[in-house]
């Protein structure tokens, strides 16, 4: 693979990490749950993910693993914040302590162990070969698909009626703490698809601190893409060049201190909040309306 599309590949398979954790975060959110915890979640399953694959050797197993992590902490949030009414974020901040202790604790033995990325599909775009594995592929497709059930099937309505009108629904005879729990569950999966990305593919090893902070970037760029699957893709890729503009700013020799480059994704995150919180776009009104707020039955 020639330098072009090795950097292409390199911006692809960082956008896939934030891409996966948007996704699992928008359709949580669209149902009326916070979860500040995505970096606790996504650290959890990169570890499992990366020890199933040490010690098994099956990478697809790694993969459904991962999924399984990631579920299994946002089941917790879940739980608490819909049947206990715990306020969300500290629930989400919880999951997010929970998630990285797990990960230090169990994961120590595989500390620096590296292993062999995720086997790719080659494509030929022009004169570049772009390497895509499955999970890439998949979370190609998740995006276009969560779009099409959000917004064109009467699942999506759920979906959004939980986060926009849990009165109504519960008046029809939906559960609607069972189901906000569901699509808890289901986005903690998607979750888990991001850490198994970033150990198996992105970056090949299990570290304690390798998430990176990609967890708090993933719940910005929910917010900047206006809680839209379509838009996310489109933001997770932008922020996906902006993670590897380093090696980039190396490539092309310009001079200028790596230290301040190396914040650029995260600057560009603190913006974009700020952007996103202004009265102005807030009227909008393109947020949950019942976001971070527990569904109590009035008799």
């Amino acid at each position: 693979m020639d330098g072009g599309g090795e950097f292409i590949k390199l911006i692809i398979d960082s956008s896939t990490v934030l891409l996966l954790a948007s996704l699992g975060e928008l359709i949580k959110e669209r149902s009326g749950i916070l979860n500040l915890g995505l970096e606790g979640i996504i650290s959890f399953s990169a570890m499992s993910a990366i020890a199933v694959y040490i010690e098994v050797g099956n990478p697809y197993l790694a993969i459904l693993v991962a999924g399984v992590a990631g579920a299994f902490l946002s089941l917790i949030h879940g739980f608490i914040s819909n049947y206990i009414k715990a306020d969300q974020v500290l629930s989400g901040l919880a999951v997010l302590f929970i998630g990285i202790g797990l990960s230090g604790l169990l994961g120590s033995k595989y500390e620096g162990l590296k292993v062999d990325p995720l086997t790719p599909v080659r494509i030929v775009l022009g004169d570049f070969i772009i390497s895509m594995d499955i999970l890439t592929i998949t979370a190609y497709i998740l995006a276009p698909l969560l779009f099409i059930i959000l917004y064109k099937t009467r699942y999506g309505l759920i979906i959004r009626g939980l986060g926009d009108q849990p009165e109504g629904l519960d008046y029809l005879g939906y559960d609607v703490d069972k189901l906000r729990t569901i699509v808890v569950v289901v986005g903690g999966f998607i979750v888990g698809l991001a850490g198994a990305k970033l150990t198996l593919a992105l970056i090949p090893m299990w570290s304690i601190n390798v998430s990176g902070g990609r967890g708090w970037i993933a719940l910005a760029l929910v917010v900047s893409s206006l809680w839209n699957p379509m838009l996310t893709f489109l933001v997770a890729h932008v922020f996906g060049f902006l993670n590897q503009f380093p090696i980039l700013s190396q490539v092309m020799g310009l001079e200028v201190d790596s230290r301040l480059i190396s914040t650029t994704p995260y600057l560009s995150t603190i913006v974009l909040l700020v952007i996103f919180s202004l009265p102005m776009l807030k009227r909008l009104g393109y947020a949950p309306r019942e976001l971070g707020k527990p569904y109590i039955r009035r008799d």
